[in-house]
């Protein structure tokens, strides 16, 4: 279980519904059964956002230097959880990363 408590900011209003018509889809844009669940919660109780986030929420993720997400979702399935992605072994994929990186500057 999850709990998220902060602002509040409703998604379900006439503009957020219209958001799939363009795109030919009626599984987007309101919060309901049946819908995609695309989502995603930062904390904003960070010294990242120390004084924004008491004004305005949105503008201070927009505007505050990027953050790591602290939960995400997509399509109903959680692909970050407490910061950490569950989709992916991460270990092996920085290493092959680091090596590729070595490479590269070692020629």
């Amino acid at each position: 279980m999850v709990e998220f408590s902060s602002v509040e900011y409703t998604t379900d209003t006439k503009s957020s519904r219209l958001t799939g018509i363009p795109l030919g889809r009626d599984d987007i844009g309101s919060l309901a059964t049946g819908m995609c669940a695309d989502l995603f919660a930062l904390n904003l109780s960070r010294l990242d956002y120390a004084g924004a986030a008491v004004h305005d929420p949105v503008a201070s993720v927009i505007f505050c230097a990027p953050q790591k997400a602290d939960y995400v979702m997509v399509n109903g399935t959680w692909v970050v959880k407490e910061g950490q992605l569950t989709t992916v072994d991460v270990g092996p994929m920085l290493e092959k990363h680091n090596g590729i990186a070595k490479q590269l500057v070692n020629g």
